[in-house]
């Protein structure tokens, strides 16, 4: 039976030590926010400003990302500027806020966190290889992410690690399978030469 390709970011699936994984970060979301935010999205912190104001933005995906992965948004509360409060699994890029508000979000910052995410391809040689994370458009609807992983291998950068095959019974190597990944490249502890 082929995988089913749905595409949900980096989602949380337990502690390295085990558990349940829900330790989650607050930071803020920087104010200059153009795009959206949504649940399952890799995100950084922001350089250039002070490290006090623990403000995130998404990560600039790409091939030898410099930038170290925080963690995966988990979602976001803030004060609308009708006065209502808001949570929500996304964060519209644009949205006023009232008066002298942030919008504080949440992220599984976690560097002992595993996550699952959707690979584009994976077989039984890619367990324990490396692999590069893929942008993708989130679900405006839902408030998914569309992030995925991309090739995984030897030669691939070193920002995320596969640990394993997600053990769900409609999950099988190949395409679109789910997998079980470590962030290599994180904020607080980046792993080298695995």
């Amino acid at each position: 039976m082929a995988n089913t390709s749905r595409p949900a970011g980096l989602v949380p699936y337990q502690h390295m030590s085990g558990g349940t994984p829900m330790r989650m970060g607050s930071y803020k979301i920087v104010t200059t926010q153009a795009g959206n935010l949504f649940q399952g999205d890799p995100v950084v912190l922001t350089t250039g400003v002070a490290t006090a104001t623990r403000q995130i933005t998404i990560a600039a995906i790409a091939v030898g990302i410099t930038s170290k992965i925080l963690g995966s948004f988990a979602g976001v509360r803030y004060t609308a500027s009708d006065g209502s409060i808001v949570f929500s699994n996304k964060w519209v890029g644009g949205t006023t806020l009232a008066t002298g508000t942030v919008a504080e979000a949440y992220v599984y910052d976690d560097p002992d966190m595993l996550f699952t995410v959707q690979a584009t391809t994976i077989a039984v040689d890619d367990i324990g290889e490396a692999g590069q994370l893929i942008l993708g458009a989130g679900n405006a609807t839902t408030g998914i992410s569309g992030v995925t992983l991309g090739a995984v291998g030897a030669a691939a950068a070193n920002q995320i690690q596969v640990v394993d095959l997600a053990p769900w019974p409609d999950n099988e190597l190949g395409a679109n399978a789910k997998a079980i990944v470590r962030i290599m490249t994180h904020q607080y502890r980046a792993l080298v030469g695995v």
